[in-house]
């Protein structure tokens, strides 16, 4: 109580509460967060009553308390016995309540409502945010009420200062005593927090931090009483080292235990910890934080932790400033600026934008990216429409609203070319072409109408572009299979058939629609030219197919709800409409949301609402009127009036604002300060940093604070600090000085002499060479050997020139470890693990370590060696050119420089046989594998193994066959096979079918039987029809009947080589070619004669094309559908394709498998490059599409292990351009950066240039810092660049692409001006990359073409010459009678282009093969010429006779016998 009347008598203004936080200052034992001491057992502990007195009289008052009633918790939790009940509470310090909020604590009051059988028990405790712990209750021995705790309120104190927001955690212990009934447990029913305390930060700067480490043991002295070095020889205080005091305080100390800072009147205060406001610095010293910061690590501003109130900290810039810029937000706690979303502008939270970036836009409260043509957003980022689509709604081929180039829309789908029955049709409003449905009466058509057809419908011939009845009936009618003419349906003008759906035109009053005529077009289609067509698949009805011709909208073939505004379908309504029956209806005006026409929810900006109307702001202070929208737009923050049209310029500002540079500002920005008389801020002098009226606060660079203002240059007594940028005391002993140690003198105050930096008393400094003996109380000399010494004459303090300081002792040479250092005349140690040395950074030889060898590298000993060198046991040594690292000599590599890999300790450039390259090493292929990309991926088995999924196997598993050293897939019916054909089984996948021929049937065909032995089908005899076992028919073939034993026998009992001749009841013998046969002719065999093989019904010594020789069965058999000759039935037994197939391995196929492309010069498939999926050539560069673990560089067509620098690596397996100003990068666009360009800087993942659009930064002259970045023009050929001259471009202007190999910028190719372009961009391959096309130049292209023209006309001449020749040898011949002669089979020759291999010539499918009989015949049957097609089809009885040259157009034949195919 006496020391607060003292205090209260020298500052009548301090009230209770002034004087309880005085006392918190001035206390000695334990301390909370907020480096308050304190204890339970005594509370804040020993106060120091004369420093709060002192205090007291130039206390500054601190704000006025609040009182913050939290909400209750009211869930109820059990107290059981030997256990502890924790309960947390998240408190706010009421942030929503100004008058009520605490922010910093004094007490904290807990109301409890507890029930229990013995509140004795209890133990309660309660610990802040902060981690501090406050025992609330003890345990009480005598205290046996069950009356528990009603509403009881506990204090706690011991959380002074410190922050009140966060958790609360309250602990009740129950320790259960011999008297009480256990089987009642207590209760917690609720408890509330009451907190009191102040909202701003009750201690100024000023007052922060009294002088409270003073040693309370001895008296207390003033800090400025000057103690002589040989004065004092009491103790020291605890804070001061071992070199000793001249005086009895800390601020006495001749150096720090731990830390110092520096009084107001510049005494230094030895202290164990640095008080608020101030860092730990080098050297000891306790620096000033930046004048806003509350805590930091540095004395920038830029370093701050906490800010003082009033300012706010930038979490990304660590900097606290008085408002939070674009791009960040308040938080709640209202204490840190927080960053917004990336694609904000400007935010209210961190996903609650206001303002969007450039090129986004708002859509609710985010950011989307407004995407660019060919791009739809898919809710998160731009994916890019399918590739047919020029632009689109959503993904896939059928959300295309327009196509792109090479792509046609047909029926709400884009397809490379029009459908049988559409045409392509140039007349649409956008441009884009569309395919259109042809008219009804044609199959297909040219163009509209019904006077376009190319080919029409059977029945009808084409007349002159239009579609006529063969047989002329009359409209109504069509013509039936019988020729006749029938009634139409009656709703038909004319069709093909009697079905209501086989209309092929309709009468005027009805409409066509995919062959009915109806009344009206039915949904989702519209009527045009009499026709009805799909409308765009947005739309329910329709006027036209684009997306904007819609009439009614529904739920579309997606399964989306769309509504109807200005003629387009959208997922939602536009702001100002509401949505009625799939109409978007326009609210009421001004209104943007509504719930109909007459009930708005929402106003647009500038607009209020009252009584569900829209009504005008008028402008209130504090806003002014936007001249373009006439809304009202609030001023700029703290404006009480503004300019017209410019809301951020004030013209007068709010209370409690100051006006600077027509803004108002609560608090006054950086190098400003406040005049309170004029309501402004005001600039500090030119050379303060920060400053407020009277005073500077810090200084600007090469400035030092020196009393209140910046000079260049400290007065005696003081050394210049560059950190600080402030004038230090230098110690109390020097008059001038390099540093603030006693040691750091340069010169001496009064009698005090300057000895190796230090300020000695003359009395205790005896002359050179002599020192004072306290034996003998008189000066004697020192040794020879020392140049000064103390104590005794051998105890050398400096040595003459030439010798060295070592141990009191001076030597000539210094020992190992140490070198001579002739300024300070010592023998000094050397760098740590120098052997050697001649100075402090240069070490000539390192130490011996057993356990960890040192390694001697420009000067210094290191561990290991840097990338780049290896160590030879004693050295480090430069690794040879292409190593990145190596070890043990120069050439053994452990990495290599890019692009170069890593095999057998050297760098190559590409790995050798059976290696794959993985980050810059080639390792081995897996085992089996001759070639591979990847340690679990095989591309190529070495002999004897097959290619399964990757892998290389001996054998190919069940459901595979194996060929060309890979494993294919079998038919789906197959089990085993050697084929991938339905025909290639060797075992069937169920027991439910049976095996015959390589196929899988349910029942074994006719002709054949089930075998039990075998479990498959076999062939019957060859003269049965069907069999039950090789030896039973059950019936027979044609001319055949069946005997007692179960024979087909032929009639009258003839032998095998004879006929049966009904009329005469007689047997005659078979043709000669014959075996068994039927008839007289060669043409009625059944079986053939040695060395011939049954065709059909005829025997051939060689079977033709499509066929071949079945030894086994002696017959032609037909060769797979896809050969065109062959040794086997099956696909994998072709020896030549058809046109339009490949051969693959043994095989033909129609399509070449994953990993193939089709070589269409030898019509096969051919091996892709390794990296490539899917590819156009064999070539590295021939990629379309690329393997796994592989990226296709689009530029290049080339798949490559790891995307290339300016490139990221997108989920697609592409490498994918980054933005221009990335050097590399982690996605798409400007906001993925990882690092930049030259001339760039990140910030946030994006680089920004430090210039100007069309600018490049000048790199720095090194040691020439400059202020501002030296900008200079880009090359004109740059929009935007990263340095001088066309190489270094970074964006190219509209018409030009950027060739990023070498930065420049290249025109897109055009058809046109070829020739004027020798290198371009074709831009249709890709928008991002440039793929470089160069042209030859005139004179060549010129030579080029005259050199073609002239082979042409040449091989004319010659062709002209041969054919003339040929005429005139030409003569009438004779058709030998004797022999037939073979037609020449040009089949075999198949054209080498690509446009010729997939067209079959007519030729081809009907070319004839003639065979004839050489042996001369008298019987009539040999007269007949026989043909056969491809096919297999024989065709006779042609007439012949001499044929001309000019004569071959009168060969007749028969019509009967000839089948028209």
């Amino acid at each position: 109580m006496g020391t607060g009347e003292h205090e209260t008598s020298r500052n009548d203004c301090l009230s209770y509460l002034q004087c309880l936080h005085t006392c918190m200052w001035y206390y000695n034992n334990r301390k909370n967060p907020s480096l308050i001491l304190y204890t339970h057992l005594y509370g804040f502990g020993l106060m120091d009553a004369e420093a709060m007195v002192i205090e007291a009289e130039k206390w500054t008052t601190v704000p006025p308390q609040h009182v913050c009633v939290e909400n209750t918790d009211r869930q109820i939790k059990t107290i059981r016995p030997d256990s502890i009940v924790r309960s947390i509470y998240k408190a706010t310090g009421c942030s929503d309540n100004p008058n009520h909020h605490v922010i910093y604590l004094e007490h904290v009051v807990v109301r409890i409502t507890i029930t229990h059988p013995r509140r004795g028990d209890l133990a309660i405790y309660l610990t802040s945010p902060s981690g501090t712990r406050s025992q609330l209750l003890a345990n009480r021995l005598f205290d046996h009420s069950m009356e528990g705790f009603k509403n009881w309120e506990f204090m706690t104190t011991h959380c002074w200062s410190e922050k009140a927001a966060g958790d609360w955690i309250l602990e009740i212990c129950d320790t259960p005593s011999q008297l009480r009934n256990f089987k009642t447990p207590g209760k917690l029913k609720e408890w509330s927090l009451v907190l009191y305390g102040t909202s701003i930060q009750p201690y100024s700067p000023r007052n922060d931090f009294p002088k409270v480490e003073r040693v309370r043991s001895s008296p207390v002295e003033d800090p400025t009483e000057d103690y002589g070095t040989d004065d004092y020889s009491g103790p020291c205080n605890a804070e001061c080292s071992k070199v000793g005091c001249d005086g009895p305080g800390p601020d006495h100390c001749t150096d720090c235990l731990h830390y110092y800072y520096k009084s107001k009147n510049n005494t230094r205060i030895c202290v164990s910890t640095c008080p608020p406001g101030h860092y730990n610095a080098d050297k000891k010293r306790c620096k000033k934080c930046s004048p806003n910061c509350e805590t930091c690590v540095g004395g920038h501003s830029d370093q701050c932790m906490t800010c003082k109130s009033g300012y706010y900290l930038n979490e990304v810039t660590n900097s606290c400033i008085t408002n939070c810029p674009d791009g960040f937000y308040l938080d709640k706690n209202k204490i840190v600026c927080r960053k917004c979303s990336e694609n904000c502008k400007t935010c209210v939270e961190f996903q609650i934008c206001t303002e969007c970036k450039h090129g986004l836009s708002l859509h609710g409260t985010n950011c989307a990216v407004r995407c660019e043509e060919g791009k739809y957003h898919n809710g998160r980022e731009c994916e890019p429409c399918h590739r047919s689509c020029a632009t689109c709604a959503g993904a896939g081929v059928d959300a295309c609203i327009n196509c792109t180039q090479g792509y046609f829309m047909e029926d709400g789908r884009c397809v490379q070319s029009c459908s049988s029955g559409y045409y392509l049709d140039h007349s649409t409003e956008t441009g884009y072409k569309s395919c259109k449905r042809c008219d009804a009466s044609c199959l297909d058509c040219s163009g509209q109408g019904d006077r376009n057809c190319t080919s029409c419908p059977s029945g009808y011939n084409l007349d002159t572009g239009v579609c006529v009845v063969g047989t002329v009936c009359k409209d109504g009618e069509y013509l039936d299979d019988s020729q006749e003419c029938q009634l139409c349906e009656a709703s038909c003008q004319m069709c093909i058939g009697p079905e209501p759906d086989n209309c092929i035109s309709c009468p005027f009053t009805r409409v066509f629609d995919d062959g009915r005529c109806v009344m009206q077009c039915p949904r989702r289609k519209f009527e045009f030219k009499g026709q009805c067509h799909l409308c765009h698949h947005t739309c329910l009805d329709c006027s036209g197919s684009e997306p904007n011709k819609c009439i009614a909208c529904g739920t579309d073939r997606r399964g989306i709800e769309r509504f109807l505004y200005n003629g387009e379908c959208r997922e939602s309504c536009p702001p100002g409409h509401y949505h009625s029956e799939h109409t978007c209806m326009a609210c009421s005006a001004h209104c943007e949301v509504c719930l109909n026409s007459s009930h708005c929810k929402r106003c647009f900006r500038g607009y209020y609402l009252t009584q569900d109307i829209c009504q005008k702001h008028s402008c209130r202070e504090g806003e002014v009127e936007d001249p373009d929208s006439e809304d009202c737009i609030p001023c700029s923050d703290g404006c009480q009036n503004c300019i017209l049209g410019e809301p951020r310029m004030c013209i007068t500002c709010i209370q409690d604002y100051y006006m600077y540079k027509q803004h108002c500002f609560k608090y006054c920005p950086e190098n400003t300060y406040r005049d309170e008389s004029s309501l402004q801020c005001r600039d500090c002098p030119s050379n303060c940093d920060s400053c407020d009226k009277d005073k500077c606060d810090s200084c600007k660079e090469g400035f030092y604070l020196s009393d209140g203002t910046c000079v260049t240059e400290c007065g005696d007594g003081f050394f210049t600090d560059d950190i600080s940028r402030e004038c230090e005391p230098c110690h109390r002993n020097c008059a001038t000085c390099v540093g603030y140690s006693y040691q750091n003198c340069t010169g001496c105050k009064n009698s005090f002499q300057l000895f190796h930096g230090q300020c000695l008393n003359p009395r205790n400094s005896p002359p050179s060479g002599e020192f004072w003996s306290d034996a003998k109380k008189k000066l004697q000399s020192c040794d020879p050997s020392c140049r000064t010494c103390e104590k005794s004459a051998d105890t050398c303090t400096s040595c003459p020139e030439g010798k060295f300081l070592i141990h009191d002792t001076c030597v000539s040479l210094c020992p190992q470890k140490t070198f001579g250092n002739v300024a300070s005349g010592k023998c000094e140690m050397c760098m740590d693990g120098c052997e050697v040395c001649s100075d402090h950074w240069h070490c000539q030889k390192c130490q011996a370590e057993q356990d960890q060898p040192l390694f001697l590298h420009k000067g210094r000993c290191l561990q290991e060696c840097p990338q780049g060198y290896f160590n030879d046991s004693v050295t480090c040594k430069e690794c040879s050119g292409s190593c990145k690292t190596c070890m043990g000599s120069a050439t053994k590599c452990l990495s290599c420089k890019s692009p170069l890999l890593l095999e057998q300790w050297k760098c190559k450039p590409t790995c050798s046989e059976k290696h794959f390259a993985s980050d810059g090493i080639c390792k081995h292929c897996p085992e089996m594998c001759q070639e591979c990309i990847h340690n679990q991926t095989c591309k190529e088995c070495m002999d004897e193994f097959f290619l399964h999924e990757g892998k290389c196997v001996q054998d190919c598993p069940s459901n595979f066959y194996a060929e060309d050293k890979h494993c294919f897939p079998c038919h789906a019916d197959c089990k085993d096979c050697e084929g991938p054909d339905s025909d290639d089984c060797t075992e069937c996948t169920t027991d439910l079918f049976v095996l015959y021929s390589g196929m899988c049937f349910e029942e074994c065909p006719e002709g054949t039987y089930y075998e039990e032995a075998t479990k498959d089908c076999q062939a019957c005899n060859r003269t049965c029809q069907t069999c039950s076992s090789s030896t039973a028919c059950l019936t027979c073939r044609n001319g055949l009947m069946l005997n007692h034993d179960r024979h087909c026998v032929a009639s009258g009992h003839c032998s095998h080589t004879e006929y049966y001749v009904e009329k005469t009841q007689t047997c005659k013998p078979c043709h000669k070619k014959c075996f068994h046969c039927s008839g007289a002719t060669e043409h009625q065999c059944l079986s053939c004669a040695n060395n011939h093989y049954l065709l059909n019904t005829t025997c051939v010594e060689t079977c033709p094309e499509g066929y071949y020789a079945d030894s086994d069965e002696g017959q032609c058999s037909p060769c797979h559908s896809a050969c065109v000759t062959c040794t086997g039935k099956h696909s994998s037994q072709c020896l030549s394709c058809k046109p339009g197939w490949y051969r693959q391995g043994k095989g033909c196929v129609n399509q070449c498998p994953a990993g193939y492309f089709a070589q269409n010069s030898t019509g096969s498939c051919e091996r892709c490059h390794k990296g490539c999926k899917e590819c156009m050539g064999p070539q590295p560069t021939d990629c379309l599409f690329c393997d796994t673990y592989f990226y296709l560089l689009r530029s290049k067509n080339k798949c490559i292990s790891s995307c290339p620098e300016y490139y990221y690596e997108s989920k697609d397996n592409v490498c994918e351009r980054c933005h221009p100003s990335c050097r590399t990068c982690e996605g798409k666009g400007a906001f993925s950066c990882t690092s930049c360009v030259w001339s760039y800087s990140l910030l946030g993942g994006m680089c920004n240039s430090d210039c100007f659009v069309g600018e490049y930064k000048v790199q720095e002259t090194p040691g020439q810092e400059e202020d501002e970045p030296k900008c200079e023009r880009c090359d004109s050929s740059c929009t935007e660049c990263k340095g001088p001259g066309p190489l270094n471009c970074t964006v190219c202007p509209a018409t030009m692409q950027l060739y990023l190999e070498e930065s420049r910028c290249l025109p897109c190719c055009s058809d046109s001006d070829l020739a004027g372009t020798p290198e371009c961009c074709d831009c249709s391959e890709t928008q991002d990359d440039c793929v470089l096309r160069t042209t030859l130049p005139p004179e060549s292209k010129s030579k080029t073409t005259f050199f073609v023209i002239t082979c042409i006309l040449l091989l004319l001449v010659i062709g002209a010459i041969v054919f003339i020749w040929r005429k005139t040898r030409a003569k009438p011949q004779a058709v030998n009678k004797g022999g037939y002669k073979k037609l020449t089979n040009h089949s075999k020759t198949f054209p080498s282009y690509m446009s010729n291999y997939h067209k079959s010539p007519s030729y081809q499918e009907d070319q004839v093969i003639e065979y004839r009989d050489r042996e001369n015949e008298d019987d009539d049957e040999e007269d007949d010429i026989v043909y056969m097609g491809q096919d297999g089809t024989v065709y006779r009885k042609f007439k012949y006779g001499l044929l001309e040259d000019d004569e071959e157009d009168e060969l007749e034949y028969d019509d009967e016998s000839y089948s028209f195919r």
